[in-house]
């Protein structure tokens, strides 16, 4: 209950146009029919609900299910749509993130799962006190100081969008990407010239996201400039 309320606080705290919002709290054993089956429902116990904005979908369902939107499989010629999509949409990214990193919070779960469309529009999820458990189970590509579980920050965030950024260009998990016969340790960065490659520019700015020294990673700022 703790860590919930201590969500809670964090999520009244925000106020973004692409950070989904939160639109209430209630300790009841019904379940409104704003959500789940659309019908209220009786719960088994009394549970502390916080209700936000209803969305549509989350973005790794939405490009990995839509080719029409992967500039990483599309010819330079035939991809104007899905270059519109991918800069509207990292670039409303890094304004979320901005922000929190403004207000002196670390997201900690920056994935494409964890950023949703609501009638078009980019929402990322809010942030939570309660770590991420999911470190490396083969389908992600994590930070180095994810993988030793300390030293975690902002930056941790910043290696993770440049994933995110390569995933929602490329429109498939960054981990396949990675040549699966090393070591670990040595966890290569994914390709960025593969066929339909980034334009040098970006290619750039994803890779610098992924510097093994958190320090040499740029800032939400500096990102949000580039994109």
């Amino acid at each position: 209950m703790f860590s919930r309320l201590a969500d809670l606080e964090l999520f009244r705290s925000l106020h973004h146009d692409n950070i989904v919002s939160l639109l209430g709290v209630c300790y009841t054993d019904m379940l409104p029919g704003a959500v789940g089956s659309g019908m209220r429902e009786q719960l088994s116990s009394f549970r502390l609900l916080i209700l936000f904005d209803k969305c549509d979908t989350n973005l790794e369902e939405y490009v990995f299910n839509n080719p029409n939107f992967q500039c990483g499989n599309i010819s330079q010629t035939s991809r104007t749509e899905a270059s519109d999509f991918f800069c509207r949409t990292a670039q409303a990214i890094c304004s979320a993130m901005f922000y929190i990193h403004w207000k002196g919070i670390v997201h900690t779960k920056i994935q494409l799962k964890n950023v949703l469309l609501q009638n078009g529009k980019v929402k990322l999820c809010g942030p939570t006190c309660a770590p991420d458990t999911n470190i490396d189970n083969g389908t992600k590509f994590s930070a180095p100081e994810d993988l030793a579980h300390k030293n975690i920050g902002k930056h941790t965030d910043i290696f993770n969008l440049g994933t995110l950024l390569w995933e929602l260009w490329y429109g498939r998990r960054a981990a396949v990407d990675l040549n699966k016969g090393r070591s670990p340790t040595s966890r290569p960065h994914p390709d960025c010239n593969t066929k339909h490659a980034m334009p040098e520019n970006l290619a750039r700015v994803v890779q610098s996201c992924w510097a093994q020294n958190p320090e040499e990673r740029p800032d939400a700022s500096v990102l949000l400039k580039e994109i």
